[in-house]
């Protein structure tokens, strides 16, 4: 009896830190990409993923994309990015966007590519406005519309005139 009161209070008290133990198991992992130990990461990491951690999943897709300790797969990277996307990680967003935009993991699909970019935007990563705009501006697998292309690239433009010699206008405003 005793040993089951020991027991189970043992595992209550693992189930009231599991939070904190994730942390500590997702930073020890980051821990052992920095240091380069990638199987070791790679382990901690995929453990977090499929207990559907996203900062984890977003990891894995990291590993898949670009050739991490696994074989490089942007089928599998996509699958990741995603997984962690639809739990509202910004950075997959962005690279789910990016995938479907340049056709990495699937067919270009410029309107999917889209609707990541947007969702990322929304939450305030940097660049994603800058692709949005670019689709739109360029008309790329999207009909060209100036109206939603424009909001997005003027001070882009502007940057780019001053850095080529055009001395920052472009006539695009």
């Amino acid at each position: 009896m005793r040993r089951t009161l020991m027991a189970l209070a043992i595992a209550l008290g693992l189930l009231a830190g599991a939070p904190a133990v994730a942390g500590d198991f997702y930073h020890l992992g980051h821990h052992a990409l920095k240091r380069g130990d990638y199987a070791r990461a790679l382990k901690m990491l995929s453990f977090l993923a499929v207990n559907d951690d996203p900062r984890a999943q977003y990891d894995m897709g990291l590993f898949y994309r670009d050739g991490i300790a696994v074989e490089q797969n942007d089928i599998e990277a996509l699958g990741w990015f995603l997984k962690a996307a639809e739990k509202g990680h910004m950075l997959a967003q962005y690279a789910a966007g990016l995938a479907f935009y340049n056709g990495k993991g699937s067919a270009p699909d410029p309107e999917t590519a889209e609707n990541y970019l947007v969702q990322a935007s929304l939450q305030g990563h940097a660049t994603a406005p800058l692709l949005i705009g670019k689709i739109h501006y360029a008309g790329e697998g999207v009909p060209r519309d100036y109206t939603r292309g424009h909001p997005h690239l003027p001070d882009v433009f502007q940057d780019w005139g001053a850095e080529s010699g055009f001395g920052g206008d472009l006539g695009l405003q």
